[in-house]
């Protein structure tokens, strides 16, 4: 059985924009992800709401990627796949951060996952990663409760300048790449958090990449 980690936001651990509440496991986009791969595919869900690249909120250093990386990591070896989709709560304006900016903390996990998963296969081969553009963040962003923190059309603008910074880092590391603006777009309630198709089309998209990968 191959095993899937998929590492990721609010758009991972299945915000419901219309609630605030979380979708059900069959509808958050790892939980449809095992359905289409099958008994052969375990797949684990590590999503978190506002979880950053390797950036530190002020009072919740936890909800830095880097910083919960390793046990996460550690805790679910041996792992075959490492999906990695980070960087839309980096464009909080807090933040005063670059694509290129996000890139290099990007680059930083990667080489992270790298490093800790190598230690632990006895071929001493890292395991291989999928790497996820974010999706990207429309104007109705705009109006809702927490526009401000990202700035309103300052993140809409920042997100289409991320999927080729990602890509070209992807290319460099040997990862897998995916355009996540490719595969689905924003719930037409905030502009930013994926909706129940929008799930169904981003596990769709991975799955068929996975298939093609392992063809």
């Amino acid at each position: 059985m191959k095993r899937i980690l998929c590492y990721g936001d609010s758009n991972t651990y299945g915000y419901d924009p219309y609630t605030q509440g979380r979708y059900p496991k069959d509808v958050r986009w790892p939980g449809v992800l095992a359905k289409l791969l099958g008994e052969e595919y375990e797949v684990i869900e590590e999503g978190l709401n506002n979880r950053t690249t390797a950036l530190e909120p002020e009072g919740e250093t936890w909800r830095s990627g880097v910083y919960y990386l390793e046990p996460c990591l550690r805790s679910h070896i041996p792992v075959d796949l490492f999906v990695l989709m980070l960087g839309s709560n980096d464009m909080k304006t807090v933040f005063c951060q670059t694509a290129e900016s996000i890139g290099a903390h990007v680059r930083q996990l990667i080489r992270e996952i790298k490093r800790i998963s190598a230690e632990k296969n006895p071929s001493g081969q890292p395991c291989r990663i999928l790497l996820i553009s974010p999706i990207l963040i429309s104007e109705r962003i705009i109006g809702v409760d927490y526009a401000d923190e990202f700035g309103g059309m300052a993140a809409v603008n920042l997100s289409r300048q991320l999927p080729p910074v990602y890509e070209q880092i992807a290319q460099e590391e040997g990862c897998i790449y995916l355009n996540g603006a490719d595969c689905a777009g924003p719930s037409r309630a905030d502009g930013l958090h994926l909706d129940e198709q929008g799930h169904r089309q981003m596990a769709e998209a991975v799955a068929k990449e996975i298939k093609v990968k392992n063809e």
